[in-house]
């Protein structure tokens, strides 16, 4: 599992007043190869894809009536990972380079107006194909063949078109490891 936001904003501007929640859940799977560099030193690389979905719920404050306005969007994902790093059969440690292609698609909303779709960066979301560089650190502990790992970095957009994206990751899951010759 990755990417889990929520966030709180209130807003006021004349009369409008606007708390916003907004998350987003995605989920990835992806499959690898590495080659070890020397005893405790691997190069990897992992290829893989992902789904989600993204949502605001806002309820704002419009002269004094409260009105209530939803935004949803499903959204796929594709990388490719190569990453060198440190390994043992209990802690893996790794830097890596990760090349990111995501596709909005989907959309649903209630109660927003043209307008304010295009204010939040949301209207044409799902016309763009978004691609990234990401930058990530990654920790990985637990046995041999199964390890929790924790994933921390940061990622930069690379289309030209203006788009509300976190530049943090965060990442939590689980990785297993089986080879036919590692089982011996």
């Amino acid at each position: 599992m990755d990417l889990h936001t929520k966030r709180k904003i209130p807003q006021l501007d004349s009369g409008f007043e606007n708390h916003n929640n907004g998350k987003g859940g995605l989920i990835e799977f992806g499959a690898g190869y590495f080659m070890k560099l020397d005893d405790n030193f691997v190069f990897e690389t992992y290829a893989g894809f992902g789904g989600g979905k993204i949502s605001f719920d806002d309820q704002y404050r419009r002269n004094n009536s409260i009105q209530n306005r939803t935004y949803n969007a499903d959204m796929s994902k594709l990388f490719l990972q190569p990453s060198i790093g440190y390994t043992s059969d209990n802690f893996d440690a790794s830097f890596s380079l990760r090349f990111v292609t995501v596709k909005y698609n989907n959309q649903r909303s209630s109660n927003y107006s043209e307008d304010d779709l295009r204010t939040d960066l949301l209207f044409d979301l799902h016309k763009t194909q978004w691609t990234f560089i990401e930058t990530t650190m990654t920790l990985r502990g637990g046995f041999k063949y199964v390890k929790l790992y924790l994933q921390l970095g940061r990622s930069f957009k690379l289309n030209p078109e203006p788009m509300q994206n976190s530049q943090a990751i965060l990442g939590l899951g689980l990785t297993f490891c089986y080879a036919p010759r590692f089982m011996k």
